[in-house]
């Protein structure tokens, strides 16, 4: 297995708790923790969302990064010019810069994508 990449809500659901993850979901995550991924796109958006104060991260965004990813052994993918311009060639199912870098990301690399957002399934067949 190569890896799994996690989507921006995949991994604030599985850390948070949140019993909208699929118990599937779940159950793949932590039955696979060292291949486990997560986007640098999604630690931007993370931050993001802290910044406006939609999402509230106990110990700051810093703490959060450091506490939470480094600490628990998850893989930080970069994002690569190849991972760029497969994002720029997919269909706009979906417009948001973050989801669709994650799904380019998933594709380029060829690994299994964890995602909530009915909308990715259009990306997964094509």
């Amino acid at each position: 297995m190569k890896g799994i990449l996690l989507d921006t809500n995949v991994f604030l659901w599985y850390i948070n708790g949140d019993e909208r993850l699929s118990v599937t979901i779940r159950e793949t995550i932590e039955n696979n923790p060292s291949f486990i991924m997560i986007s640098i796109a999604s630690i931007w958006e993370i931050g993001l969302k802290h910044a406006k104060g939609n999402l509230v991260l106990n110990g700051g965004f810093h703490n959060f990064i450091f506490s939470t990813i480094v600490d628990t052994g998850i893989t930080i993918m970069p994002i690569t010019v190849e991972h760029i311009e497969t994002s720029i060639s997919l269909p706009f199912h979906h417009s948001d810069p973050f989801d669709r870098i994650i799904i380019a990301q998933s594709k380029s690399e060829n690994i299994e994508l964890l995602y909530t957002d009915s909308v990715f399934k259009k990306y997964i067949k094509s």
